[in-house]
């Protein structure tokens, strides 16, 4: 009796030795962003300043993204938007989706027509309702830049971006 419970102790202990090594052999990916764990360009809605819906879902493949948080009351995230507008007969291959946090979406309007990007057909510009953008990519500041490459793969964040020039070098080294 005495030698089986020994038995069953030391496979417990085995077991919990292993499990442990196992635990710091690891990774410890709990603080990074979820785009840094799941590379795919994520699935999530905005809504645009005609108010209907766009969904990141309808992103062609083959050209690469950007997806960028802005608000509108951000000075410098209206003057990255103007230079974007005037660079993207340069840049027509590329997919652009502008999210705004929660605000109120006369706001979000009123910002796509200020600056001139309220009827770009390459540019989507609306409200991310739900805030996704801000979790999934840990957006703590605006204006926030994430890239993805033609087969909606991550490929770089630009989190203090101000000039579209850097965006523009980005682009150029996509694969």
């Amino acid at each position: 009796m005495y030698s089986v419970l020994v038995r069953r102790l030391v496979r417990m202990l085995t077991v919990l030795v292993i499990a442990c090594a196992i635990g710091f052999a690891a990774p410890a990916q709990t603080n990074a962003p979820p785009y840094r764990i799941h590379s795919t360009l994520p699935a999530f809605s905005i809504r645009l300043i005609d108010g209907g819906y766009f969904n990141t879902v309808r992103i062609r493949k083959g050209s690469p993204s950007v997806l960028m948080l802005v608000s509108p009351d951000c000075h410098h995230c209206s003057a990255l938007v103007r230079e974007l507008k005037d660079s993207l007969a340069a840049i027509s291959n590329v997919n652009f989706v502008l999210a705004s946090p929660p605000m109120p979406f006369e706001e979000i309007q009123k910002f796509a027509v200020v600056n001139g990007i309220a009827r770009q057909g390459q540019l989507k510009i609306g409200q991310d309702t739900a805030f996704f953008f801000g979790s999934f990519f840990h957006a703590g500041t605006v204006p926030f830049v994430v890239v993805y490459d033609r087969q909606k793969k991550w490929f770089s964040t630009l989190s203090a971006m101000n000039h579209i020039s850097e965006l523009l070098a980005e682009l150029r080294k996509v694969p």
